[in-house]
């Protein structure tokens, strides 16, 4: 009885429907706009993440050369060589 007096109630007033409008717009962009600040804080450690991964595996690429001809002197030196036919 008392939902049905609601209703009735809620059609008399001309400005009732405009107020559940507006909340509900406020809702829906209040849930919008949260989940946009929460992917954009995540979409900004992912980047974060990104460019240090990014850092630490170039940092080495300068001196590839370096490297490279360093492993190949370990791997070429006399006792390197006694060691692999001893295996």
């Amino acid at each position: 009885m008392k939902k049905l007096s609601f209703k009735r109630n809620l059609k008399k007033e001309n400005g009732s429907i405009t107020v559940v409008v507006l909340v509900t717009v406020l809702f829906f962009v209040t849930i919008l706009s949260t989940a946009y600040v929460v992917v954009s804080a995540q979409r900004r450690a992912q980047m974060q993440s990104e460019i240090t991964a990014k850092d630490v595996y170039e940092k080495d690429l300068n001196n590839a050369g370096e490297i490279y001809n360093s492993l190949a002197i370990e791997l070429n030196s006399p006792n390197n060589i006694s060691t692999q036919n001893q295996i």
